[in-house]
């Protein structure tokens, strides 16, 4: 397994923008980003106003969509560095460590060429999701969290980390 140590920011390239969107660094201050902006969201906060979106294109081939009115947290996203020879779009180059937390609002995340050496997490008030091959869509609101499978399996961990769920494409929970 790779230490996070041996590795650095992944990058986000913005693939559309639509609307207010303010993207948070603690030591940047607040950001609105444009169209095929190439990003760091490590440690990073995305917040989205009414009739918002932003997607991503990650570095570790995974896609990300935030909807309107929501708030996430991209609380680590680093990546082992690799060559130029191995990018390719066909599956991850190298090893990444995702772990997103969806405060409120609208998450899409399309995952089905990541390395199996690499982790991808959404944290939610509920639990965690971990997707590895997937592609699905998580909201939360003032009714609780809403998870649906639209491709592949997820794992979904419950607070007390003992139980967990699978949920398998076209399953909701």
């Amino acid at each position: 397994a790779s230490r996070v140590e041996d590795m650095v920011e992944g990058l986000a390239f913005a693939t559309s923008v639509k609307g207010s969107i303010q993207i948070s660094t603690a030591d940047e201050g607040a950001t609105q980003p444009k169209l095929h902006d190439t990003l760091v969201l490590n440690e990073s906060t995305i917040e989205t106003g009414k009739n918002a979106h932003v997607f991503f294109a990650l570095s570790n081939g995974m896609g990300i969509g935030i909807g309107q009115n929501s708030e996430v947290i991209f609380e680590t996203y680093v990546q082992k560095p690799f060559p130029a020879r191995k990018e390719r779009l066909s599956y991850e180059p190298s090893v990444s460590i995702l772990s997103v937390r969806l405060v409120s609002g609208t998450l899409a995340v399309a995952s089905n060429k990541l390395s199996p050496l690499s982790q991808a997490r959404v944290y939610l008030p509920t639990g965690e999701l971990r997707i590895h091959s997937a592609t699905c869509i998580v909201q939360n609101d003032q009714l609780g969290s809403h998870i649906t499978a639209c491709e592949g399996t997820i794992t979904y961990y419950y607070p007390d980390g003992e139980q967990k769920e699978f949920i398998v494409e076209p399953h909701s929970i």
